[in-house]
């Protein structure tokens, strides 16, 4: 069962990291905050990708947690210092 739920969980990171890597306008990011505010994985997955390779990756999910409520803004509160490393 974990082996299937880690499976699940690479591809919708590979999903979702697909998704940051292309475009994405205001109706996209609505979508995602949608879908990551009150998932703690997904949201641990578009945090991770803050620190993707990638720097388009990285600025695109930098966007959407920009667009959090403040109580979802306030899960980053912790993670603070290492976002400014």
């Amino acid at each position: 069962m974990f082996r299937i739920k880690t499976e699940k969980m690479n591809k919708e990171t590979e999903n979702l990291r697909a998704r940051l890597s292309a475009r994405i306008g205001i109706r996209d990011i609505h979508e995602i905050v949608l879908l990551t505010e009150d998932n703690d994985e997904a949201r641990e997955e578009l945090y991770q990708l803050l620190l993707d390779a990638d720097d388009a990756i990285g600025y695109q999910a930098a966007w959407v947690f920009c667009h959090y409520s403040p109580a979802g803004i306030r899960w980053l509160y912790p993670r603070q210092d290492s976002l400014i490393d």
